[in-house]
């Protein structure tokens, strides 16, 4: 029974991976997919060849253990981020109804794959429409795109930001580039130092984080560590298809700062 369950989630899991592999994310996360799906596969093999049952008992409840414990983790730091996620829609939707309940004073959009012709992927898209809608509402708001040229991208993606916003309607004036950043620690670190550079400084300022809704957990914790106090959530949309390869990716990402002593 056990063994059948976990050939299956194997199965599954390797063809999720292709499903997202063929939609061209522009990262290569679906090989964890596959990764996963070769660890189950296996765990269920030792189950059906009866390796597993010939391993000591204490040996068994103790994979057992960390195997149900590295797996509560995981589920309970989606929901942490799924939670945040709906924060931050129903910020953009009272936003939306009423511009003058929420007074930002800036909008951070943390940076994402450009595609090759110099175009914002499918998840960048999503963060700039999301913050041409809150600083249309929001005509005194100013807004910092933060990111840097990855190996792969032909210009940088705040340089790529910039252009999709002003052809938006959005003023150049209102436009600050970051653009030498490569992480979501050092977006959010060097758009402070930009703002202190100006005399501004970032705990005084209600500042609006614009992300996919997936990301919005981690930035946020992030935010407020790089002295962002007053920051808010803007969840931008992200395809519901990759939902489980983000979070699982999110999740990863949230447990290397903890070990890291980034919290």
């Amino acid at each position: 029974m056990q063994a059948g369950i976990l050939i299956a989630f194997a199965i599954a899991c390797a063809i999720y991976g292709t499903v997202i592999m063929s939609m061209r994310s522009g990262t290569h996360f679906h090989l964890a997919w596959y990764g996963l799906a070769a660890f189950l596969l296996l765990a269920g093999l030792v189950r059906v060849t009866g390796v597993w049952q010939g391993l000591p008992q204490a040996l068994r409840v103790s994979l057992n253990v960390v195997f149900l414990a590295v797996a509560v983790l995981l589920i309970a730091i989606s929901v942490r981020a799924m939670v945040a996620a709906q924060a931050g829609k129903k910020l953009v939707a009272a936003a939306d109804a009423d511009p003058a309940s929420d007074p930002l004073s800036w909008l951070i959009i943390l940076g994402a794959q450009v595609r090759p012709d110099q175009r914002p992927s499918r998840v960048l898209a999503f963060r700039i429409d999301a913050a041409a809608r809150c600083l249309e509402t929001h005509p005194d708001c100013h807004v910092i795109v933060s990111g840097g040229k990855g190996p792969n991208e032909p210009i940088s993606e705040a340089a790529c930001m910039a252009r999709e916003l002003q052809a938006r309607g959005i003023s150049a004036s209102r436009i600050l580039l970051e653009d030498r950043s490569t992480t979501t620690i050092e977006n959010l670190r060097f758009c402070g130092v930009l703002l202190s550079q100006r005399g501004i400084v970032p705990a005084a300022e209600r500042v609006g984080i614009v992300t996919n809704d997936f990301h919005l957990y981690r930035s946020l914790k992030i935010a407020r560590r790089e002295g962002f106090t007053h920051a808010v959530g803007i969840s931008a949309y992200s395809i519901p298809a990759y939902m489980p390869n983000n979070l699982l990716r999110e999740s990863l990402c949230i447990i290397k700062d903890w070990l890291s002593g980034a919290r």
